[in-house]
């Protein structure tokens, strides 16, 4: 009886023993590849609208630059400038515009209301290169 019982266990090994790793690859189970991850389409940013008049607009100055460097507004707009580093600053219009603040330092302001569309070249005279645009909407 003993015999009888090896006989199937035997086959069954010799059988399994075939299925080992040779080093080849006989069988392959293709799985669908993942879609590419398209990076999101660029779209452009929406352009801002100017400040209804009576509103106001901050400009800041840091890293030896206004910070926007052009900034847009509606006439009657109050513009600020804030002084945001350590060293000191001031504004003056070169064209479109007559004003020149005082130097002033750190979180020191000044304010400006244009009343006539057009266009406002303005710089910080103690740093040549510190230059900004102001335009001026009817």
């Amino acid at each position: 009886m003993r015999r009888l019982l090896l006989a199937p266990l035997t086959a069954t090994v010799i059988a399994l023993a075939g299925c080992g790793d040779d080093g080849e690859d006989t069988a392959s189970v293709a799985t669908p590849a993942a879609p590419a991850a398209s990076a999101p389409a660029e779209t452009p940013a929406p352009e801002a609208e100017a400040p209804a008049a009576g509103d106001r607009v901050e400009i800041g100055m840091k890293g030896l630059q206004f910070e926007p460097k052009d900034v847009t507004v509606q006439a009657g707009t109050t513009v600020t400038w804030q002084n945001n580093e350590d060293i000191p600053h001031n504004v003056v219009a070169e064209e479109g515009a007559d004003f020149e603040s005082d130097t002033f330092g750190r979180d020191g302001t000044f304010e400006f209301t244009p009343e006539e569309a057009g266009t406002i070249a303005y710089v910080c005279t103690l740093h040549p290169g510190m230059e900004g645009t102001l335009t001026v909407e009817g």
